[in-house]
């Protein structure tokens, strides 16, 4: 059995805003899709030490409807097709519907609490309308006038107790989940394999069957993200910009998957996120020493972005997506060099290079040369062309990462290295000629040149012909990553060198200022 808990008297609206808020406390909360790869869970439930309340949100603060003695729970689907004979009145507040309806829901015991833009007491809850129309009569204490038959909407989630309905609500207007009765002070709650800070809860939308969703304040989700994000063996200054900057991203990001009912996902889509057990004692400090710290650059909350390491240089964000934002141009980084990924190359063959084009519905036929034909000044390509027999395939910024990988191709930070060129020698000395730009002068006029398979060379010796399609294509490449904002590597080498957070901060974003707020 139920027991009535706090009921907030400030209760008036059973929402969460979705929208990002002006004056940041830290106390917020954030909604964390976990599901994100696979948004159809049949069924969700969910475990604590502790005993278990039920609780919404309120202008990102969590509010207490009622607490469970039960230790677990679980959300599953409305079905559309179920019928529910419903109290016809609509109450504002949980407590105003508890005060009018105990009476009625103590007698009646398939009787359940729901939500839908508004409180009401549906009494049960039935398979067909015939079912349904033949309970009115059974409800003695109620008059028929005041009961309505309704149907179950496709957004609706139930919740369950002890294998009975407790509360049921429409997912399109609301924000439920269950937590410890010690949340927000304390407690955790298990979900399949994972235990996690704050609480569960589940919604579904026009893009989600049912995602599940972890309600938590901010600081507890940067304990989940900095160890799936930075080594907890590294310095302390390196860990807590890395704190900030996830803060600061965030927050920039709030409602990013509002169309799905949470704020971010767990994944690198976002921010890679791993609940409680993935939590260390040095990523916690971190976060707890730069709580409510945030990034402004001239009163604008920066978005945090940041990368693994730079290869040297930072990259303009205009070079690898689209619009200038003054605070994350491309800066000298010396601190990235001589760490993993610094350098890198590939090599691949014609043939590879035509099928990964190929499986990304660009159709060239057979591979005849590469041109890199735009190279921002940071040094990323913007655009390269792969020419074909029957086709020209352009590909611009970050396009090249997508078709051939992104482990692969780990920055757009390269440079190509192909056989298409030729040593020429006078009298004297050696020169480079290379191909894909070679002209072919015939006394009046230069000509592009037609084919460059193979160049037939005329010499004191005669005609010599030289085969130049290449065995292999070799890219150079340096950094890992969009090379935009912070470079994680190059934060440990700042760190080591001696710069707190505070400078870390500066040389990668730049003209801000570290607020703690």
């Amino acid at each position: 059995m139920k027991k009535i808990g706090l009921i907030l008297a400030f209760l008036w609206v059973i929402l969460i805003s979705g929208s990002s808020f002006a004056a940041y406390s830290g106390d917020e909360l954030i909604r964390v899709g976990l599901n994100y790869d696979n948004k159809n869970a049949a069924r969700v439930s969910v475990t604590s030490d502790d005993a278990l309340a039920l609780f919404t949100v309120i202008d990102r603060a969590p509010v207490q409807i009622f607490e469970c003695d039960a230790k677990s729970a679980s959300f599953e689907k409305g079905a559309t097709g179920d019928l529910n004979v419903i109290l016809d009145k609509r109450y504002d507040t949980f407590s105003e519907l508890y005060a009018d309806a105990g009476a009625l829901r103590q007698k009646y015991s398939t009787a359940f609490y729901y939500y839908n833009n508004g409180w009401y007491l549906v009494l049960g809850r039935y398979d067909s309308s015939n079912q349904a129309k033949n309970k009115l009569s059974s409800f003695s204490a109620v008059s028929s006038s005041d009961l309505s038959i309704r149907e179950s909407t496709d957004d609706d989630v139930s919740i369950q107790v002890g294998g009975k309905t407790v509360m049921a609500y429409s997912s399109a207007s609301s924000d439920f989940f269950v937590a410890s009765v010690n949340y927000p002070n304390s407690g955790l709650v298990a979900y399949g394999d994972k235990v996690y800070r704050g609480g569960i809860g589940t919604n579904r939308t026009a893009l989600n069957d049912m995602a599940v969703i972890n309600y938590l304040v901010m600081d507890h989700y940067l304990y989940g993200v900095l160890p799936k994000e930075m080594s907890e063996s590294w310095p302390k200054e390196a860990l807590k910009a890395q704190a900030v900057v996830a803060r600061n991203f965030a927050i920039a990001n709030f409602d990013k998957h509002g169309e799905e009912g949470y704020d971010l996902c767990s994944t690198t889509n976002c921010q890679v996120y791993g609940g409680y057990g993935v939590e260390k004692p040095s990523s916690n400090l971190a976060v707890d020493e730069s709580s409510r710290d945030l990034l402004y650059y001239n009163d604008e909350l920066v978005v945090g972005y940041y990368h693994a390491n730079s290869g040297g240089k930072t990259a303009d964000i205009e070079s690898v997506w689209s619009a200038e934002v003054p605070y994350l141009q491309s800066v000298e980084d010396p601190y990235s060099l001589d760490a993993p990924n610094a350098d890198w190359t590939v090599e691949l063959s014609p043939k590879a290079i035509e099928q990964q084009l190929a499986d990304q519905n660009y159709f060239i036929g057979t591979l005849k040369g590469i041109k890199i034909c735009d190279v921002a000044d940071d040094g990323r390509v913007q655009v390269i062309d792969f020419i074909g027999d029957k086709g020209t395939a352009t590909l611009k910024k970050e396009e090249m990462r997508k078709v051939f990988g992104y482990v692969a191709f780990k920055s757009i930070y390269f440079d190509l290295i192909s056989g298409d060129v030729l040593s020429v020698a006078n009298t004297t000395q050696y020169s480079d000629v290379t191909l894909a730009d070679a002209k072919v002068f015939n006394g009046e006029t230069t000509t592009p040149l037609s084919s460059k398979n193979s160049v037939t060379i005329i010499g004191m010796e005669g005609r010599t012909t030289v085969d130049m399609t290449p065995s292999n294509y070799t890219f150079v490449g340096h950094g890992f990553g969009h090379g935009i904002g912070m470079s994680q590597w190059g934060a440990k080498k700042m760190a080591e060198e001696g710069f707190d957070y505070e400078g870390i901060l500066y040389h990668y974003y730049t003209g801000t200022q570290l607020i703690n707020n």
